[in-house]
């Protein structure tokens, strides 16, 4: 039997029995509390104590008139999160369940059931927990429990024998601007800002996803690194949109190559140039006639070399995009509100959207903002718009 044949045969049988399940424990009930206090209000994930705090009318508007200056308490109180959520005994089932909080804003502990699970200190990052022998059937407690960034940040800058500048905020891993800013209102809040999920998976997860292009006059080549924690090893399917292989994975984490070719390739071209064209990807794993998990990517394929040849002033210090010198038109963007869990993804299309009508074709990210959410850099994609990326390290 052709080989092809083969594996698409093969993934049609394994397609039903899928061995992957993501809970959105953002939209259950949550609760939220001064942690001096007794009483729960009702909150949103993802939110801010902010935000929460306005909708249970404790707070005015802190954009409108001198209300700033009214809501500078909140910076120095701790806040408490919590919410109870059912486990079915088939969930329980599965080899694997891990906590993913994609966001929290900054210092917390994360309590399951009682138990103290974990500690953060970064807001920019990912938190992933296994959970597995700490759930239970029927209902489960989980708390977040935020320190006070301000508070948090003196102690860390009494540990330096010197006064750093911009102390204590250059010791908080956050948003910086939330300290105040010439644009902006001084609102350093505290929250479960991005979603909560609860994954259940059994044999193997993909964890990431990288993709390196070489591009040629009527070929690109595109070599997809994916990395795979397997919690069982042996012979697992490996499947990107036509192309199926076999790979051998080991227990724990595992990198694999997967070439792939696009024969007269459409590029991505910036705006002004032509067409932001870009490929659709799906990624498929299985094992033993089992479908185990899929990802799907959109990719744009180009070239982006930075120019510095020496000239009579010094270097030079421009892009090729494509083969070809880029005037670079754009803007320095900074969160479009002080309250990010507010920016929908309808937003972020508005607003690049409006980048490309004014003729941008590059957007710098700034350094004392947060990395966006992947609506705005899919946006960006789609709009033939190039993020000049800062890390998060502003002041």
């Amino acid at each position: 039997m052709n080989k092809t044949i083969f594996f698409a045969l093969f993934f049609i049988q394994i397609f039903i029995n899928a061995q992957f399940s993501e809970r959105n424990l953002s939209s259950e009930k949550w609760q939220f509390k001064n942690s001096k206090e007794n009483s729960w209000l009702i909150a949103t994930v993802p939110g801010t104590v902010h935000l929460d705090l306005m909708n249970n009318k404790l707070i005015a508007n802190p954009y409108k008139d001198e209300n700033e200056k009214k809501v500078q308490w909140v910076e120095n109180e701790d806040w408490d999160y919590q919410t109870v959520f059912k486990v079915s005994a088939k969930e329980l089932q599965n080899q694997n369940a891990d906590l993913v909080f994609h966001g929290l804003d900054t210092f917390s502990e994360i309590y399951l059931n009682g138990k103290l699970l974990k500690k953060t200190h970064n807001m920019f990052r990912t938190w992933e927990i296994p959970v597995k022998n700490d759930l239970k059937e029927g209902n489960n407690t989980l708390q977040i429990k935020f320190k006070s960034s301000v508070n948090e940040g003196k102690e860390l800058a009494k540990k330096v024998p010197f006064t750093m500048p911009e102390s204590p905020r250059s010791f908080v891993r956050k948003a910086q601007y939330q300290f105040g800013w010439d644009w902006g209102p001084r609102l350093v809040t505290a929250g479960i800002w991005k979603d909560v999920k609860l994954n259940f998976w059994n044999f193997a997860i993909i964890k990431n996803i990288k993709n390196t292009q070489a591009i040629f006059q009527n070929k690109a080549k595109i070599n997809f690194e994916i990395e795979i924690d397997a919690q069982v090893s042996g012979i697992y399917y490996l499947k990107i949109n036509n192309l199926s292989t076999m790979v051998s994975l080991k227990k724990g984490n595992n990198k694999i190559e997967f070439p792939y070719e696009i024969e007269n390739p459409k590029l991505w071209q910036p705006n002004g140039w032509g067409n932001a064209n870009l490929y659709d990807f799906e990624i498929e794993l299985a094992k033993n006639q089992e479908y185990i998990q899929t990802k799907n990517l959109k990719i744009g394929l180009r070239t982006i070399e930075l120019i510095q040849n020496k000239d009579e002033k010094g270097k030079s210090f421009y892009f090729k995009v494509n083969g070809h010198p880029m005037y670079a038109k754009g803007t320095n963007w900074i969160p479009s509100d002080s309250f990010t869990p507010r920016i929908t993804k309808e937003k972020y299309q508005k607003l690049i959207k409006d980048c490309k009508d004014t003729n941008m074709n590059m957007i710098r990210v700034w350094g004392g903002g947060i990395y966006e959410d992947d609506e705005f850099y899919k946006a960006c994609d789609e709009n033939g718009i190039l993020v000049w990326q800062d890390f998060m390290f502003a002041g």
